[in-house]
């Protein structure tokens, strides 16, 4: 009897040993997120391609032609700063525009003044994700450690000639480069 004793004394003893090993310590997300460095998305881009489509020019509700376009004369970038994660995207340039009504097609030039989008980011899945201050999403096509595509609208008046203002409103696809 006392030798059952003994041996169970000797297994809780072993067994409270082995119940003290150190333990394995566990990165937390702040330590971890500090070795990462920054994101791939920090930094300033610049604008390399606008290209317009599905345009719709209408005076006074009614639908008048369509047209399709490019951004040319590009001014701006786009700065992506980490810790807080914002954007500030600034942008002026010309849409050269190839205009169709009447059946007839005019190429048209129109200054595009300068604007001015700010907002927040975030990555996931090595992806980002766009959301303006006014509390719209800002699609995303695409997004690679040097080239981010993503979608808008262009809406814009035009005048054509002296006789005739226009409301010009296209799907936009927007290419920003590193």
């Amino acid at each position: 009897m006392k030798f059952s004793w003994m041996i169970l004394a000797l297994v809780l003893v072993l067994g409270q040993a082995a119940c003290n090993k150190p333990s394995i310590p566990i990165p937390d997300d702040k330590e971890d997120s500090g070795n990462k460095g920054p994101s791939i998305y920090v930094g300033t881009w610049e604008y390399t391609m606008i290209d317009m489509s599905n345009g719709t020019l209408s005076a006074q509700g009614q639908a008048l032609g369509t047209f399709k376009g490019s951004g040319k004369d590009m001014i701006g970038t786009v700065v992506v700063t980490e810790n807080p994660n914002r954007f500030v995207a600034e942008l002026e340039y010309t849409a050269a525009l190839t205009l169709s009504i009447f059946n007839q097609s005019l190429q048209q030039e129109v200054p595009v003044e300068k604007r001015i989008i700010t907002g927040d980011w975030s990555e996931k899945n090595g992806e980002i994700s766009l959301k303006a201050d006014d509390g719209s999403d800002i699609e995303v096509i695409s997004s690679t450690a040097n080239k981010v595509v993503f979608k808008g609208e262009f809406t814009e008046k035009l005048a054509v000639g002296q006789q005739f203002n226009f409301d010009a409103v296209s799907d936009v696809q927007v290419t920003i480069e590193k």
